[in-house]
């Protein structure tokens, strides 16, 4: 074995050292590159160290030099400090192995343990030696750290780039502190790591996870997996693994834990059916109702419900039915009516039934069932109280029109015989109430959701109204691209009309009203160029009574809003590029 250094007492304080600790091994020095390669073809050399801070024995020259002979000798190299150019060169050159420069007893001891180490691998790899640089080319490919200490763990054998990617620390530092990797663990974990490293150095394998950074918070997860490497009497002389980033793993595996505690808490029982309508999840709420345990479900047909007294074939053939719509991509939604011996208990249920697309396995259903009987029961007494609003609406119609017509009609006769202001003051009141009448009446029938829609197209719409309502010589401009909305035709209408006569009669001075599309949403609006509303005034003028003059009924735009929630549109009231009112309607569905 051959030590070169410049300094000749240098290289023999190496070679004394080596030869010290590595009794086996003829150990010799020398300070100039003339002759080494003489020495080299007439004598076996099992290995060179050259120290790369010479400056006329440069190391790195000495690598380059001796491979280009094609000698294949290992050569080991050593320097105060390695630099990633530097590694790169010498790992281009061939080198066998590199260590910090220190002459010191550690450093020596590590020098020796990784000159014996290079030549026991140089001595078993023989041919296979192009085998051992792709190993390292494809340790050097991969995202996973690759290691190797020895048993002790005082001494690093190998480590793969990976490793500075990961810990965010230096392999320099490594080499030198072998083990520097212990301070890039989470403080939480390190008694973990450390029970896992004398469990490997005892002969076992390892297989850990835990966390890699400084600081007490979530920053990056790594899974480990060691196995000790025995010589032929059995000791552990090394240990080897790999560290692989979970970090991304554990963040789904957190946000998955979110998602089953909201599945698990809720009050809806969710199911997952396979294509065989066969149970393959329940959550919790769905086993407590049937006091069945959640595995247990694993596996049954549908038709279990029935065996269970939960439902009757009828209605599970129906949601049969909807998972058959599910496999043909339609969505469907499954209204149960649970019909048990006593009728006051009547139970409502909805079951929603969604596609579930897998890429790694079979398609499946998943299920969200709702009890909705109070909802239903709240439903029909809405209905129940709609419909008798609506006929008290009628009958107070019916009753104060006939005395409106009476005295209307006495108020013709008397204007016969004489005219007076005083009558035409009666005339105006009797219109008053008259109008009243009809809006009252037009709000208890505008009320509940529209249920029964079909196209209607706004533009011819708009044109039908503008001429059933008084509109004092204005003008009506619509946009051409209005488009066509799913509705109840006769409440839009009443929506237009309304609108219009409320633009005729508080619009000041308007002389156009324009009916246009919303560029930015699904909308349309309805303006005029008159006074418009005052700023503070527009949170109030869907309210009832709400009027800007003192001849107005105040339930012109109630009744507007009243036919936009009833679609489930968005009204809103704002100003007119002209300075006008401007009404907006957004969250139309269109035809």
């Amino acid at each position: 074995m051959l030590v070169l250094a410049d300094d000749p007492d240098h290289a023999a304080a190496v070679a004394s050292g080596l030869d010290a600790r590595a009794p086996t091994l003829d150990v010799e020095s020398a300070a100039k590159l003339d002759g080494i390669l003489a020495t080299l073809s007439q004598e076996r050399v099992d290995c060179i160290v050259a120290d790369v801070d010479s400056p006329e024995l440069d190391g790195l020259a000495v690598l380059q030099t001796v491979r280009s002979t094609g000698v294949d000798v290992p050569v080991v190299l050593y320097a105060r400090e390695w630099s990633d150019r530097l590694v790169d060169e010498a790992i281009s050159a061939g080198v066998s192995d590199f260590v910090l420069r220190d002459l010191g007893p550690d450093g020596l001891d590590r020098l020796a343990r990784r000159v014996e180490f290079a030549i026991e691998r140089a001595r078993n790899a023989g041919p296979e030696r192009k085998v051992d640089d792709r190993l390292h080319e494809l340790s050097e490919v991969t995202n996973d750290v690759l290691w190797m200490f020895t048993a002790d763990w005082n001494d690093l054998l190998f480590v793969n780039s990976a490793y500075e990617e990961i810990w965010g620390r230096s392999k320099e530092a490594l080499e030198d502190s072998p083990r520097d990797w212990m301070c890039g663990i989470n403080p939480a974990d390190r008694d973990l790591v450390e029970g896992a490293m004398e469990r490997l150095s005892s002969g076992e394998s390892v297989d850990v996870e835990y966390r890699v950074n400084e600081e007490e918070d979530f920053q990056r997860w790594v899974w480990v997996q060691g196995e000790p490497i025995r010589d032929g009497t059995g000791d552990v002389v090394r240990v080897a693994g790999f560290v692989r980033d979970l970090t991304e793993r554990k963040q789904w595996e957190r946000e998955l834990e979110r998602y089953e505690s909201i599945v698990e808490n809720t009050e809806d029982g969710v199911y997952v059916f396979d294509q065989q309508c066969r149970f393959t999840y329940v959550n919790q709420r769905v086993a407590d109702v049937a006091s069945i345990p959640p595995d247990a479900w694993r596996g049954e047909h549908l038709s279990v419900l029935g065996d269970l007294g939960i439902l009757t074939a009828r209605e599970i053939a129906t949601i049969e039915r909807g998972i058959d719509d599910i496999s043909a991509d339609r969505r469907a939604v499954v209204r149960l009516d649970l019909s048990p011996d006593v009728p006051s208990e009547v139970r409502h249920l909805e079951l929603r039934l969604t596609p579930l697309r897998s890429t790694d396995g079979p398609d499946r259903v998943i299920g969200f069932s709702r009890d909705i009987t109070e909802r239903v029961k709240r439903e029909r007494e809405l209905e129940r109280k709609n419909d008798r609003l609506e006929e008290f609406a009628s009958i107070v119609s019916h009753d104060l029109r006939n005395p409106l017509n009476v005295a209307s009609g006495s108020l013709d006769l008397g204007r016969e015989d004489y005219d007076s202001e005083h009558f035409r003051r009666v005339q105006r009141a009797l219109d008053r109430m008259d109008s009243l009448i009809d809006d009252l009446l037009t709000v208890s029938r505008t009320g509940g959701q529209v249920t029964e829609v079909e196209p209607v197209p706004l533009e011819a719409v708009c044109e039908t109204c503008w001429g059933t309502v008084e509109t004092n010589e204005m003008s009506l401009v619509t946009d051409p691209d209005l488009p066509t909305l799913e509705g109840d035709r006769t409440r839009v209408r009443q929506l237009f009309e309304n609108l219009f006569r409320n633009a005729v009669d508080h619009g000041g001075d308007a002389r156009t009203i324009t009916v246009g599309s919303l560029a930015d949403d699904r909308g349309f609006f309805v303006a005029d160029d008159g006074t418009g509303i005052p700023e503070p005034d527009r949170e109030v003028v869907f309210e009832w009574g709400y009027s800007s003059g003192d001849d107005g009924t105040g339930l012109g735009l109630t009744i507007v809003e009243e036919i936009a929630s009833a679609h489930g549109w968005d009204v809103d009231v704002t100003e007119s590029e002209a300075g006008g009112a401007r009404v907006e309607f957004r969250g139309i569905a269109l035809a």
